[in-house]
């Protein structure tokens, strides 16, 4: 009977866009298990993506209210699922609108009262992101045996993107409010500073990162839950142009939501990223990351330093013998993997010696570059620039995290408009009929 109510909440976790795979090794369900009782795994199943108040999810779920309402304070507080505050929901959602024709429309019937609404979480971007203080080594070996299930799954539509770190961007280069870090976190009036639950995840398992840990920033109505959920701390815009200024020195990836009005900017590394770590082994990942830019290199300025490839967190960049280098510029063939320079000796002088052996250039294999632009600033020679992508290789990112969320469950065949629509109705219908 246990296992069989796991394998309801797989199914029912599977269902929201974020998706949740099943596996032959059943993996997912030793997840769950550690992360739901028996109890909380049935509660959970009478939840939607529709933020309802507790005595709606009571009333289906057939316990007392105050059972309910003690069992989804735990359950939110431990990255279950989401909670949100109605008058935040109210706020975020269609901001155009008059409040009271919000709360009429599309908050009918929730009492004054009733101030926390709560509803179903995917797992990825959700409760695995929201376990970064009790994670385990247990947890941390499941889910690493997981994540390639799931990006098979998370590339059908990103909740990611890749932008380019801000030195990176040259003043004639075309670039949208949207796809400017410096400038998402400047619109932002909530900001929160979180640890990266990938580095988190390594930790547990033995791996010290050499990369900051506290990297991730969060916005609006999802910082206000990671602040509730003591996941993070609040932080003013000046320390969070501060942080963004070290990440981007380090050379990491910055990742906000899919989407141009951003919940949150991820700060990834090649190492520990579940989706970096994971698309790498793809053969060509760059078409899995959506991405606007992309990397040029200019053979003929590079001078073999290898600062680049050292940077790279998709293996994008190598270092081969000069005149091998020139005939791979921009092909398919470019080695994707970095080649150690064993010309240079112990002292670090330049690959090519006295006794006239090739020197090496660097080479860009264009089918692994995301266009992150961690490589641009710090090259000696200026032989790296990113250039923008013609509109038909990549996808425009929609206008915000509803409108991506909805995108992201028809490509997936998770939800549809009819499917949305009876959800939409039964919650309503419910929301009269509760007690």
């Amino acid at each position: 009977m246990t296992q069989l109510i796991y394998q309801q909440l797989a199914y029912h976790i599977d269902k929201l866009p974020g998706g949740f795979p099943s596996t032959e090794t059943g993996v997912e369900l030793r997840i769950l298990k550690q992360l739901f009782t028996p109890e909380e795994a049935q509660l959970t199943l009478n939840l939607t993506i529709i933020p309802e108040p507790v005595r709606v999810i009571a009333a289906r779920a057939m316990i007392p209210i105050p059972i309910a309402e003690k069992m989804l304070k735990e359950l939110a507080f431990k990255g279950c699922i989401i909670s949100v505050q109605l008058d935040i929901m109210i706020k975020s959602t269609l901001p155009l609108l008059p409040k009271w024709l919000k709360r009429k429309a599309l908050f009918g019937n929730i009492r004054e009262d009733e101030q926390m609404l709560y509803s179903a979480c995917s797992f990825v971007i959700g409760i695995w992101e929201f376990h970064l203080n009790n994670m385990t080594p247990e947890l941390a070996r499941d889910m690493n045996e997981y994540m390639p299930y799931l990006i098979n799954d998370w590339i059908k539509y990103p909740q990611l993107r890749t932008i380019p770190i801000g030195a990176s961007l040259d003043s004639s280069l075309k670039v949208f409010s949207y796809e400017n870090a410096r400038e998402l976190i400047q619109k932002q009036k909530h900001i929160l500073i979180a640890k990266c639950v990938c580095r988190v995840e390594a930790e547990v398992s033995g791996h010290k990162c050499k990369f900051p840990m506290e990297t991730c920033f969060v916005f609006g109505i999802a910082a206000d839950y990671y602040e509730r959920n003591k996941l993070g701390r609040m932080i003013d815009q000046a320390e969070a142009l501060e942080i963004l200024k070290k990440v981007e020195k380090a050379g990491l990836v910055l990742q906000p939501s899919n989407s141009q009005e951003v919940l949150n900017i991820c700060c990834c590394c090649g190492c520990c990223c579940g989706v970096l770590k994971n698309i790498k082994k793809l053969p060509a990942p760059a078409q899995y990351i959506p991405s606007a830019f992309m990397n040029t290199l200019d053979s003929e300025a590079c001078n073999g330093c290898g600062i680049c490839v050292k940077r790279c967190q998709m293996n994008a960049l190598s270092l081969v013998g000069s005149k091998n280098a020139l005939s791979l510029v921009g092909g398919k063939n470019a080695l994707s993997q970095e080649i150690k320079n064993e010309e240079k000796d112990s002292k670090g002088k330049d690959s090519k010696d006295n006794k006239g052996k090739d020197s090496k250039k660097a080479v860009l294999d264009t089918s692994r570059c995301i266009g992150c632009g961690g490589c641009v600033p710090t090259c000696p020679t200026k032989a790296m620039q990113l250039v923008r992508k013609p509109e038909t290789d990549y996808l425009k990112p929609s206008k915000n995290t509803i409108s991506t969320t909805y995108m992201q469950s028809q490509t997936k065949g998770k939800i549809n408009p009819i499917n949305m629509l009876k959800l939409c109705l039964d919650s309503w219908y419910d929301r009269y009929t509760a007690k």
